[in-house]
């Protein structure tokens, strides 16, 4: 009975273990998808702009680090007056009030704007991140497979009599 709910135990674990990292880099990888065919997107149907920096939104991050978000406003082509946080342009140095920033927004939706920029930094490195999310992954269910199958993959020739 006891060795019945250890395996049970083993199947928890090991289901925990594996399936966090690979649900972390899954959702890395979608993020990053996300974000760079909005940047795509932009690049091809947006309008650059100039934008100044109204204010700052304040993040609390790990370790109490603080990122600074700028504000900015700027006016679309058809005269409206938008105020939008630029996520991109996000840093731990606070954006000086009237400073000026290129931007690209959405014509259909002008409170989504960002950087004129390529977006492929932050896709590559999610791609790492994930990357190594699902190395830990799999080294968590190779180790574990050990405990599951009562055998020791460390053996030379190794086999189990599991079904």
């Amino acid at each position: 009975m006891i060795d019945e709910g250890s395996r049970w135990f083993g199947l928890f674990v090991t289901a925990f273990v594996v399936l966090i990292p690979t649900a972390m880099g899954v959702g890395m990888i979608t993020a990053a998808v996300r974000r760079w065919r909005q940047a795509r997107y932009l690049a091809e149907a947006g309008r650059r702009t100039k934008a100044v920096v109204v204010e700052n939104q304040q993040r609390s991050g790990s370790e109490g680090r603080i990122t600074f978000i700028p504000v900015v406003r700027f006016v679309t082509a058809a005269g409206q007056e938008i105020r939008t946080p630029v996520e991109d342009l996000g840093g731990y140095d606070s954006h000086l009030t009237g400073a000026e920033y290129e931007i690209v927004y959405d014509p259909d939706r002008p409170q989504t704007a960002m950087a004129p920029t390529s977006g492929t930094g932050g896709v590559v490195g999610a791609v790492i991140f994930a990357l190594v999310c699902f190395g830990l992954a799999a080294a968590a269910l190779f180790l574990s497979g050990s405990f599951l199958l009562d055998t020791n993959p460390f053996t030379p020739g190794f086999s189990s009599d599991w079904p």
